[in-house]
């Protein structure tokens, strides 16, 4: 669904006279996950995913992001840096976007991909 909406930005923003080159920034992108459990949705992912696939999701997407724009991917702007609930109380999956679980806790690859992430792209 990303290359979909980012392909359609692409061809709105140039229909309307932008340059090929200007920057395209990604804003609250990321994935739903409570080590398995499922949740109630993961915007078209698996909704029970695990912090390895996660993990690995993550690194695809963001990998193949930037083999189809290029230079033009400015930045990525991940959602969000903690959960909202502690692991197991809620099956929405607005509380489990973190980077961290809520008390802080890493989500294991998950936020080990994150972190290599921001590494890379400071």
């Amino acid at each position: 669904n990303w290359q979909a909406r980012l392909d359609q930005l692409v061809s709105t923003t140039a229909a309307d006279g932008a340059a090929r080159r200007i920057p395209i920034c990604i804003t609250e992108w990321g994935l739903a996950t409570d080590n398995g459990r499922c949740l109630s949705e993961n915007s078209h992912w698996n909704k029970c995913m695990s912090y390895e696939e996660a993990a690995s999701t993550l690194g695809s997407v963001v990998s193949a992001m930037r083999g189809r724009y290029g230079s033009r991917l400015a930045a990525i702007y991940l959602y969000h840096v903690h959960d909202q609930r502690p692991s197991g109380t809620s099956t929405d999956r607005e509380m489990y976007f973190g980077a961290l679980q809520s008390n802080g806790a890493v989500k294991g690859p998950y936020t080990s991909e994150v972190q290599a992430l921001i590494t890379a792209n400071p």
